[in-house]
């Protein structure tokens, strides 16, 4: 298993822990707003209308935050690199767990955490929706593969349980 490349859509962890509070803070506001109408079908339409919006909005943050990360399995390393140069360099023998698993049942992508013996490294990976491709589910399925046939320690963790939440 010499050298394995796959190419993924990353979105940084600032960008997804900055948008879960935004995102909570606009389905208050549409809760609120409509509490105030007094029709029902009104209400619905308002509701669809509204959570579309954030939907849309989301969707788009998401797109133009991604940025691609190459995943190098090489014989002894998993070597990330970024398109800005960021490279991580994680020996095997220094991952203590893994955890790879799909995102709001395998339709927004997939979340892949290392813990390691000096950090914990995580990665979203979301879906691309407007050119949508098998390799978007077909890299997964590698993923998972490779870090199998490493036999390292797959666990899932409270950090795991809440990221999903």
């Amino acid at each position: 298993m010499m050298n394995k490349k796959i190419q993924l859509r990353v979105l940084d962890n600032k960008v997804y822990l900055i948008s879960i509070p935004i995102i909570f803070l606009a389905i208050i506001l549409m809760a609120k707003l409509a509490e105030n109408i007094q029709n029902t079908s009104n209400q619905t339409m308002f509701i669809i209308c509204f959570g579309s919006i954030i939907t849309g909005a989301g969707y788009f943050w998401i797109k133009r935050m991604a940025k691609l990360f190459t995943f190098t399995f090489s014989s002894d390393s998993l070597i990330i690199n970024s398109e800005e140069d960021k490279v991580y360099y994680i020996p095997y023998n220094q991952i203590k767990n893994y955890n790879i698993y799909y995102l709001v049942i395998k339709k927004m992508g997939f979340m892949i955490r290392i813990k390691s013996n000096k950090n914990h490294y995580y990665w979203i990976c979301p879906k691309n929706f407007d050119n949508r491709q098998n390799s978007d589910d077909q890299d997964f399925i590698k993923i998972y593969k490779y870090f199998n046939m490493l036999l390292l320690n797959k666990k899932e963790t409270y950090q795991d349980t809440f990221l999903k939440f």
